[in-house]
């Protein structure tokens, strides 16, 4: 597969380059946002090659986006905005290489359909297991409720988590992790590394906007319980 992918300043756009990139998948562009700036969700104290031991999948912290995509000779443009739908972004992704996007930019924005009809599908790793867990936090309502956690391959649609399943992986936590920095990027990359090892044999899923739950950004105590539920069996 001929691919691009769009990138920020944050754990997750660290994890899916460096561990594409181990694996062989390379893309051919890299679109690469806000770096002047870093964003409030990176600000976490850095650690050295971090991941979760049992998965065998790691990322170095220390290592910037930018270092990474710089030494491995990939086309990078860079653009000062964290809004997604920008015209900017719009016209980059129209001339991107490759008919597919990954997507790795600022969490929490939709895509909208002048950005969606480019002529890319872009591939999103949603952090549940669809089309029963969309919307937001779905590691931790899941955790809770099936002491395990999922993620989703996903084409986008303007719809939120509604978009054709691709693949979908689930996992039991049985050691304690800070989920918002470290698990969630590791769980995400290896479902998005199992789908480019297997997109040529995958069946495509589709969802009934009716489907599933839409869950909200999860209250800090119920946060806290399920962080405290990790390593214990149902």
């Amino acid at each position: 597969m001929k691919f691009s992918i769009i990138l920020t300043d944050n754990n997750r756009s660290k994890s899916y380059i460096q561990n594409l990139i181990l694996n062989g998948f390379i893309p051919n562009s890299a679109i690469y946002l806000n770096p002047e700036n870093k964003l409030i969700e990176h600000r976490h104290a850095l650690k050295s090659k971090v991941g979760l031991e049992e998965y065998s999948c790691f990322f170095d912290e220390n290592e910037s986006v930018i270092e990474t995509l710089e030494k491995n000779n990939i086309k990078t443009e860079i653009i000062t905005t964290t809004n997604i739908n920008d015209k900017k972004i719009i016209e980059l992704c129209k001339k991107a290489e490759g008919t597919h996007i990954v997507y790795s930019g600022p969490g929490g924005q939709i895509l909208r359909n002048k950005l969606l009809n480019v002529g890319k599908e872009f591939i999103h790793v949603h952090p549940g297991w669809l089309p029963t867990y969309k919307g937001s936090t779905t590691f931790y309502y899941s955790q809770l409720i099936d002491k395990k956690v999922s993620a989703s391959v996903i084409y986008f649609r303007e719809g939120i988590d509604e978009g054709p399943i691709l693949l979908k992986k689930s996992f039991e936590i049985k050691e304690k992790v800070d989920f918002d920095y470290i698990g969630d990027p590791i769980i995400r990359t290896i479902t998005l590394i199992d789908f480019f090892k297997n997109y040529k044999i995958l069946d495509v899923e589709y969802q009934n906007e009716s489907d599933g739950y839409t869950f909200y950004v999860i209250h800090p105590l119920l946060k806290h319980l399920s962080i405290l539920s990790q390593g214990i069996k149902k």
